[in-house]
C-alpha cells in the first residue's frame, strides 16, 4: 500500500524544459486539502550545500523527493532569485506529476500555496505544499484500507472494526485464522479497549508496520 515515488530519470527534459532527472511521476490520486498554508509556522527548508541534510520536519516527504523538488524549481529559476512567478504554477505541477497537461489548476491549490497573494512561489511554499498532497492522498488511502474491513462504513472515524469483521475478511482471503488469535489482534491494536480497532488505531498500526 506504500505510495509508489520513483526517483530520477535520465538526463533529459520534459516539454517544458525541466530536467526529467527532476522531475517526479506520481500515481496516486490527486486531492486538494483545504488547510491553509498560512496555518503552518514557517520552516527553513533550504538544503545546505555542504551538508546532506534539510532543517526541516516535513514528514511526508523523503530525503530525495525534497532534493527532486528542490531541482525543479532551480531549474525554473536559473537567475536565482529565489522565487517563481505564479504563472508558472501549471508547469511546476506538470513537472511534478501532480496535475495532468491541461488540467485545471484546483482554485484552493492556488490559495494553499500563496496564500498571501503575493503571485509568487518560494521554495518554502512549494515543499509544504506538496507535502500536504501526499499527506492527503495517505489519507485517502488509509480510509480505502479501512473500508476493506467496514465496506458500509459512511464515516470512517466513526466505526470500528470488530472480531466479526476480521473473521469475514480472512475467511475471504481463505485464511484459517482462529477466534482467539483474531481476538489478540484487535487487543493489541485496540488502545481505549472498547472491543474493537477505530480509524485512529488503524492508521497507527499501519505506520508501524510500514505499510504506507
Amino acid at each position: 500500500m506504500d505510495q509508489q515515488r520513483p526517483g530520477r530519470g535520465r538526463a533529459t527534459s520534459t516539454a517544458d524544459g525541466v530536467p526529467m532527472s527532476a522531475a517526479r511521476k506520481r500515481t496516486t490520486p490527486r486531492s486538494a486539502r483545504n488547510k491553509p498554508l498560512s496555518q503552518t509556522p514557517a520552516l527553513s527548508r533550504t538544503p545546505h550545500r555542504d551538508q546532506n541534510i534539510y532543517t526541516d520536519d516535513l514528514d511526508n516527504l523523503k530525503y530525495e523527493e525534497r532534493e527532486n523538488i528542490t531541482e525543479i524549481f532551480s531549474a525554473m529559476d536559473p537567475n536565482g532569485r529565489g522565487y517563481l512567478p505564479m504563472s508558472t504554477f501549471p508547469q511546476l505541477l506538470d513537472a511534478l506529476q501532480l496535475l495532468d497537461r491541461g488540467e485545471q489548476v484546483p482554485v484552493e491549490w492556488i490559495s494553499d500555496i500563496d496564500p498571501e497573494h503575493t503571485k509568487k512561489i518560494t521554495l518554502d511554499a512549494l515543499l509544504q505544499f506538496v507535502s500536504m498532497r501526499y499527506e492527503d492522498d495517505a489519507e485517502q488511502q488509509m480510509k480505502s484500507a479501512f473500508r476493506l474491513f467496514k465496506p458500509d462504513a459512511v464515516d470512517v472515524y466513526s466505526e470500528r472494526i470488530t472480531l466479526e469483521d476480521l473473521q469475514r475478511v480472512s475467511a475471504h482471503l481463505g485464511e484459517h485464522i482462529s477466534d482467539g488469535e483474531l481476538r489478540d489482534m484487535i487487543e493489541f491494536i485496540d488502545s481505549s479497549n472498547r472491543g474493537g480497532v477505530d480509524f485512529s488505531d488503524f492508521k497507527r498500526m499501519i505506520h508501524k508496520t510500514g505499510l504506507f
